[in-house]
């Protein structure tokens, strides 16, 4: 009988050949494209006929990953604005796919500078990259009104608005080949998530005037819906910080 190192060994040498498979079938399906992050839904007239094609990218990217290797990946979605981002995130409808970096479940959790405040979630990973410069997910922010009025129910899917061969051999299809490199982001696209913990970063004194009237509102604001949340918070050494050693941080 097999142990478990060396079956994971076995794997990883099957899935190093899927990698150029991958590839091959992301060049044989003719998947470089170019669309527009300003339309992350695909919806601009010009951009509809490259929605199938980054579908079938992202589906070609589930054949050939192994999805159970990220189970021991912290994935947080960063909240630039906490005032204005952390009362919409935690509404938000858990079947929209969202953008959240990875770090490994020891160790500390990676600051990408991409925000104060981050949601640690845990979910599906349905595409996985170690630069999201490359993955070109887009913002769902610059979506029209009306293309989020298609997604009463939630739903929004996440996709590669733009798509070039030279990036392929940076997404991820396991955890072993994010690198973590510091110089680049990683991103990977989680979908039908939860969230798990707050995560507070150093930053967090540099958001708020504590002086202004406007700013300790909104600090009010955004305790008020960590407190309602009843999720853990911990810094980015995963060490708990409670409500009250959190306000003193702001």
């Amino acid at each position: 009988m097999l142990d478990s190192q060396k079956l994971r060994s076995m794997i990883r040498a099957v899935l190093l050949e899927d990698r150029a498979s991958f590839i091959a079938a992301a060049a044989d399906a003719d998947l470089e494209y170019y669309g527009d992050d300003r339309d992350p839904l695909f919806m601009w007239k010009q951009n509809i006929p490259l929605r199938k094609k980054a579908r079938r990218l992202k589906d070609l990217w589930r054949q050939h990953s192994d999805q159970r290797s990220f189970e021991d990946i912290t994935f947080v979605h960063w909240l630039p604005n906490p005032v204005q981002n952390l009362s919409s995130m935690w509404s938000a409808p858990r079947n929209d796919e969202i953008s959240v970096s990875m770090s490994p479940n020891s160790g500390p959790i990676i600051d990408t500078g991409w925000g104060p405040v981050g949601m640690e979630v845990r979910g599906r990973v349905t595409f996985a990259g170690n630069n999201m410069d490359q993955m070109m997910t887009g913002y769902m922010s610059k979506a029209k009104a009306k293309d989020h009025a298609k997604y009463p129910q939630g739903g929004r899917p996440k996709r590669p608005v733009e798509s070039r061969p030279a990036w392929w051999k940076s997404y991820a299809l396991q955890a072993s080949e994010l690198t973590y490199d510091p110089g680049e982001v990683n991103e990977a696209l989680i979908d039908n998530w939860e969230p798990v913990s707050w995560v507070v970063s150093a930053n967090i004194a540099n958001v708020f005037a504590p002086s202004r009237v406007s700013d300790k509102m909104a600090q009010e604001e955004m305790l008020d819906v960590i407190r309602a949340s009843g999720l853990p918070v911990m810094d980015l050494n995963r060490q708990p910080i409670s409500l009250d050693e959190l306000e003193a941080l702001l």
